[in-house]
């Protein structure tokens, strides 16, 4: 049997390192013949073993760490800029930087790169070094955002970026072709007007919209690449796979393939095998648990325990928890913050809820000191109460899948969008940055989430007024919140006949992109051998 190492670089954030690493495992479970490295920061490899045990023992599996030689921001560097962007940038720089000397220390080049498409330079690197080598451009973004960052210009897309800026060079000659800076000037991503994706059921969006909770610091802290830089990546790639599921997105995908010069591949449903397996832990342990188990309360919930928050869980009705989560790089603002721990303790006191802070984040220390004592008082309320917790971290599939947990309350990062619909349950989306917008529109059009009015040119009123409406539809027997769960339940059915039953078509391609993938011409018997005719469904 011919090995076939497979090299994937992942962006180094949790939310984006685990599922990507789900899905390798997902490929070394169906290629017996494939031997795969992953690559990420030090910090988040550390991470992922705690996470996922497979991580440390799989024979097929090499974890390679980037040093990153972390510093915090000085005092003239910007106060407000939460802590884990900056280090996640500085992460992401050094994997970028430190990448063509890894690729080239390699003992052998690769078959196959599959890059995360956050990560600068990987593209160049290999095309230069191994032209022979098979490259595939990752998205773990909905192929809604994904459209605008590709798509045509008629559509309000950012497709053909590229070719302005090389037309726009021969027409100044002195124009220095590697200036970035005056490439992102010239086409940078934010325009006037509106926009609208084909095939997504979202009505027209206004490029106001974007960044709706963004601090003026997001605005120009580079997150993500400049987008000729993107495009680059996409033009240098042999495919495009993008972490969507056609029975979500089918129309869309259909769309960006007509547009797109590439193979495009809906991975969705190789996506996440672990937490599926983690569902069906976290269901038998909540069956075996008694109905009578009384919650503890801790004192200080806080410092609460993943254990403990099982152990509540198990203690709650089924669909009756809220889970509250805005992930590691965003939170609402202190304001913001201060009013939704007040309505939540004064407005809704019969709604059960889990609330997850960030690894490192004080709740009371983010907020303005004349607002402290208030946070403090209504923290002790809450925990004295014993219907919720607050914790620092704790497993989000698990979470996710356990039955008590009724509504997600997100960011809407399409990850976290991505474990809830696979959950079956609803989203309240709370968007801050990024695609998330674009995520909160896209299943709210597929009933399957709430979208939070948080925009930075909505009122604090409107935002309010929309926060209350978003904990109503968790009460028990609320009808709209009723159907939002149905909705969510009937989707995940979907998605669950696409990984089981993939529609021919999409098997086709599927077994064509993986055939050009791990044989050469003339050796399907090795294809035969690791079974060839299936497709990559899981």
């Amino acid at each position: 049997m011919t090995k076939q190492e497979i090299l994937m670089v992942s962006w180094p954030a949790i939310g984006h390192a685990r599922p990507m690493l789900d899905f390798g495992l997902s490929l070394l479970s169906d290629y017996p013949s494939v031997e795969l490295t992953f690559i990420c920061s030090e910090h988040q490899i550390a991470s992922l073993r705690k996470l996922d045990g497979r991580a440390g023992t799989h024979p097929r599996l090499h974890l390679r760490g980037i040093e990153v030689a972390y510093q915090t921001p000085t005092e003239g560097g910007g106060s407000e800029v939460e802590p884990e962007v900056i280090l996640t940038m500085q992460a992401a720089h050094a994997l970028s930087t430190q990448f063509p000397a890894l690729y080239s220390s390699l003992p052998h080049p690769p078959s196959l790169v599959i890059c995360n498409w956050m990560i600068q330079r990987v593209a160049d690197v290999v095309r230069t070094s191994t032209p022979q080598t098979k490259l595939m451009a990752f998205f773990d973004n909905a192929a809604t955002f994904v459209t605008r960052m590709l798509g045509p210009v008629d559509i309000g897309g950012y497709g053909g970026v590229q070719q302005l800026w090389l037309r726009h060079c021969e027409e100044n000659p002195h124009v220095d072709r590697d200036d970035l800076q005056l490439k992102e000037k010239l086409l940078g991503r934010r325009s006037e007007g509106t926009f609208q994706i084909p095939g997504s059921g979202i009505d027209r969006m206004n490029d106001r919209e974007m960044s709706p909770q963004a601090k003026d610091y997001l605005l120009k802290v580079p997150i993500t690449p400049p987008l000729v830089e993107i495009q680059r990546l996409v033009e240098l790639s042999d495919a495009i796979l993008i972490n969507t599921h056609e029975s979500v997105e089918g129309n869309v995908l259909a769309y960006l393939r007509s547009v797109i010069n590439k193979e495009i591949y809906a991975i969705g449903s190789v996506m996440f095998r672990s937490l599926f397996e983690v569902g069906k832990t976290v269901r038998a342990a909540a069956a075996k648990a008694s109905s009578t188990i009384e919650a503890k309360n801790a004192g200080n919930g806080a410092d609460a325990d993943d254990d403990d928050v099982m152990q509540f869980l198990h203690s709650q009705p089924r669909g009756s928890v809220l889970y509250i989560s805005f992930g590691t790089m965003f939170r609402p603002t202190p304001a913001q913050l201060v009013k939704m721990l007040e309505i939540l303790v004064e407005e809704a006191p019969d709604l059960s809820f889990v609330w997850t802070l960030g690894s490192g984040k004080d709740l009371i220390a983010s907020c303005p000191p004349d607002e402290r004592q208030r946070v403090r008082d209504l923290q002790s309320k809450l925990l004295r109460s014993g219907r919720g917790r607050l914790v620092d971290w704790a497993d989000q599939h698990a979470i996710l899948q356990h039955p008590a947990t009724g509504f997600f309350l997100s960011h809407g990062g399409w990850n976290s969008c991505q474990e809830s619909l696979l959950a079956g349950k609803p989203l309240l989306v709370f968007p801050f940055f990024g695609d998330q917008l674009f995520d909160a529109y896209l299943l709210k059009s597929r009933g399957v989430a709430y979208h939070i009015q948080s925009s930075r040119f909505d009122s604090p009123e409107a935002f309010l007024e929309s926060y209350r409406y978003a904990l109503g539809l968790c009460g028990a027997g609320n009808e709209d919140g009723e159907r939002l769960k149905r909705n969510a339940e009937a989707m995940l059915e979907r998605i669950l006949h696409e990984r089981d039953e993939v529609v021919r078509e999409s098997e086709k391609r599927q077994q064509a992109v993986w055939r050009s993938l791990f044989v050469d011409a003339g050796e399907e018997r090795v294809m035969e051998a690791v079974g060839g005719e299936r497709s990559i469904k899981a």
